[in-house]
């Protein structure tokens, strides 16, 4: 939730910005997000917090589409054979050009 409040006003918060951000979050709530063990603070007490936020962020950006279509891929219903393409590509010139004869 953290991670969408900072997005609408940029997708690109550099860590140094959720580094703050996640300090403060650690200040207020020292017992629930700092990293401690046996009372002992790790590094700067939020740094799982802040690599946790820039993963989430970097997720969000990463494009839907990884994957590309191959022809193997493409269902029959959609190929055409190169004939099927000449013909259908003469059939809407053909159109385009009497649309264009009925409107003068």
């Amino acid at each position: 939730m953290v991670v969408d409040e900072v997005r609408k006003i940029t997708s690109h918060a550099c860590k140094k910005q959720f580094a703050v951000l996640c300090k403060r979050m650690v200040e207020m709530f020292p017992k629930s997000l700092e990293d401690s063990i046996d009372g002992n603070i790790i590094g700067s007490g939020s740094d799982s917090l802040v690599q946790q936020m820039i993963s989430r962020n970097e997720n969000l950006n990463r494009p839907k589409h990884l994957k590309r279509k191959t022809l193997d891929e493409t269902p029959p219903l959609e190929r055409r054979s190169d004939s099927e393409t000449k013909q259908h590509t003469r059939d809407t010139y053909l159109q385009e050009s009497t649309l264009i004869k009925k409107t003068i």
